[in-house]
């Protein structure tokens, strides 16, 4: 998963109901160039804002998880197209962390976030589904 922004759909009720349903989640943390994945939980996980302005959990070894261990990634953006290309914020974190991830990314947006078409660059990486209100 990953917290938004205030731009972005609220993930904080997702987050909440896939934990109370005994699901293991992970948000992102930027280090250097790359993201890495924390478990968390509502009860003690400590976050603290990134230069970006979004919570992040803080680096704990005991919460990280490995990119094999993870099945789903929700994954945010500037906007979507109907080809399920992806336009980010610009700094490629996502696009560098899910090279070779084979298993399900979803995109969360609002509907106003759909385009026909988003020019693609050779690295970008597209999400496998798009969830819109």
């Amino acid at each position: 998963m990953y917290n938004n922004l205030p731009s972005e759909v609220d993930t904080k009720e997702l987050i909440k109901l896939s934990l109370e349903r005994g699901k293991i989640v992970a948000l992102p943390r930027v280090c250097g160039e790359q993201l890495r994945f924390y478990k968390i939980n509502f009860f003690n996980t400590k976050l603290e804002k990134s230069k970006f302005g979004i919570e992040e959990p803080i680096e704990d070894e005991l919460n990280y998880i490995d990119k094999s261990k993870i099945d789903l990634i929700i994954v945010p953006g500037v906007c979507f197209d109907k080809k399920y290309n992806r336009l980010g914020f610009g700094k490629g974190y996502y696009d560098k962390f899910l090279i070779n991830f084979m298993l399900d990314t979803i995109g969360i947006c609002f509907n106003e976030q759909i385009v026909d078409e988003i020019p693609v660059r050779k690295n970008d990486i597209k999400v496998k589904k798009i969830i819109s209100n």
